[in-house]
C-alpha cells in the first residue's frame, strides 16, 4: 500500500511540474497575447482639434490613413502615466519600421501643460516628433470629453490608464492596459494585423 501511494504521489508530482513548466513557457513566448480578450469595437471618433509639441495643428483628419495608439497623460502626473509613456515608447520601438503608426498622448491638462511643455517633456522622452503627437486640446473639460465620450473610456473623475487601437479610418478597434507588458504585446500584434490591411479578430485561447 505505502507503494503504491508514494507511486501515485510521484505521479501527480510530474504532472503538477508539466503543468507548471508548460505555462512557464506559453508566458515567456515572445508575442504571447495577454489572456486578457477585449472585444473588437468601431467607435468612430468625434472630430478634434488640437495643438502637438511642436505647435503643429494635429486633429482627426490630418491623423486620417495612419494607425496610431492614443492614451491620455499629463506632464507632472507622478502615477501612472510615466509607466504608460514608457509603455508608448516601447510600442514605438517594436513599430519603428511602420512609417504609418502614430503615438498619440493627449494632455489631461492642456491649460497647464503648454506647448513648451510638451516640447520638453518629449524630448525627455527622446520621442521621434515625425511619429509622436504630444496633444493639448482647448481646454481641460474637452480633454476630459473627449476621454468619456469619445474613447468612451471612464469619466470625470477617473484617469483611464488604457490605449486605445485606432484604425486608418478614425475609428477605435480595440483597447489594451498600457502598464502590462503582456497585453502591450496583444496590442502590437493588433497594429500589424491593421498594418497588413486585415481585420482584427478575437483571440481563441
Amino acid at each position: 500500500m505505502k507503494t503504491l501511494i508514494r507511486v501515485r504521489a510521484s505521479a501527480c508530482s510530474c504532472l503538477i511540474l508539466l503543468a507548471c513548466a508548460a505555462c512557464g513557457e506559453a508566458g515567456d513566448r515572445p508575442g504571447h497575447r495577454s489572456p486578457n480578450v477585449k472585444p473588437v469595437v468601431a467607435w468612430d471618433l468625434p472630430d478634434f482639434s488640437c495643438t502637438d509639441q511642436l505647435g503643429r495643428a494635429i486633429g482627426k483628419q490630418e491623423l486620417e490613413g495612419k494607425i496610431w495608439v492614443a492614451t491620455f497623460f499629463f506632464v507632472q502626473c507622478t502615477g501612472p502615466c510615466p509607466d504608460m509613456i514608457r509603455g508608448l515608447s516601447e510600442l514605438a520601438k517594436e513599430t519603428r519600421d511602420m512609417p504609418d503608426v502614430r503615438m498619440v498622448a493627449f494632455s489631461f491638462k492642456p491649460e497647464e501643460d503648454t506647448v513648451s511643455e510638451l516640447a520638453d517633456y518629449a524630448k525627455a522622452w527622446r520621442a521621434d516628433p515625425q511619429r509622436w503627437h504630444f496633444l493639448r486640446t482647448e481646454s481641460d473639460a474637452a480633454a476630459w470629453e473627449l476621454q468619456e465620450k469619445g474613447f468612451k473610456a471612464g469619466d470625470m473623475d477617473h484617469h483611464t490608464a488604457n490605449f486605445f487601437l485606432v484604425d486608418r479610418k478614425g475609428r477605435v478597434r480595440r483597447w489594451w492596459d498600457a502598464r502590462d507588458e503582456m497585453e502591450r504585446a496583444s496590442m502590437l500584434a493588433d497594429i500589424k494585423t491593421l498594418a497588413a490591411g486585415e481585420e482584427l479578430a478575437v483571440v481563441d485561447h
